[in-house]
């Protein structure tokens, strides 16, 4: 179990891009959270290449990692810094869709124990034990991390369903496919 320390919160985010030079969108992404005051990063997993999961379809498939990260921002101003980046990388909203294109994702998975559900946040992320994208990342840099409302030692409930994916494989420069 991933354990907070006096130096700050852990959260454990979830990044993604399928515009734009994905793979660069994301280690970019690392690199501007990692510049923000009161984020440190201290874990990140490989980058993954998933096909996309719903909308519109032919997107090109996405490229996705985790990372750990410590902060002294609450989740919320952890989101504002988030909606920022994603901003600079080109990312548009448009109200009520949902699996769109897109040149840059971030979202907070996992924010200590809290669990947080309000207008602009969901903490544990509604979907996370769904998606394999996430999962497996996951798996690689904490294995022993707990979901916040089960307690159970993660998905590796789900790890299960996550075997159908096991056709990960390593390609040049980090990317692993799922």
């Amino acid at each position: 179990m991933i354990v907070s320390t006096n130096k700050g919160n852990i959260a454990i985010i979830g990044l993604g891009s399928n515009l734009a030079q994905p793979k660069q969108q994301v280690k970019l992404a690392l690199r501007e959270l990692s510049q923000i005051n009161g984020i440190k990063i201290i874990s990140k997993s490989s980058l993954y290449k998933t096909k996309a999961i719903g909308g519109p379809e032919n997107q090109p498939d996405y490229i996705n990692a985790v990372a750990i990260l410590i902060t002294d921002l609450t989740a919320h101003k952890l989101l504002d810094n988030f909606e920022k980046i994603e901003l600079l990388h080109g990312r548009s909203r448009v109200e009520g869709e949902r699996n769109s294109p897109r040149t840059l994702d971030l979202d907070i998975l996992l924010y200590e124990q809290e669990i947080i559900s309000d207008t602009r946040i969901s903490i544990p992320h509604p979907r996370m034990h769904l998606r394999e994208f996430v999962l497996i990342p996951l798996k690689e840099i904490a294995p022993s991390v707990h979901h916040a409302i089960t307690m159970q030692n993660w998905p590796w409930l789900s790890i299960k369903e996550c075997e159908k994916f096991k056709s990960m494989r390593s390609l040049l420069d980090e990317v692993r496919v799922i």
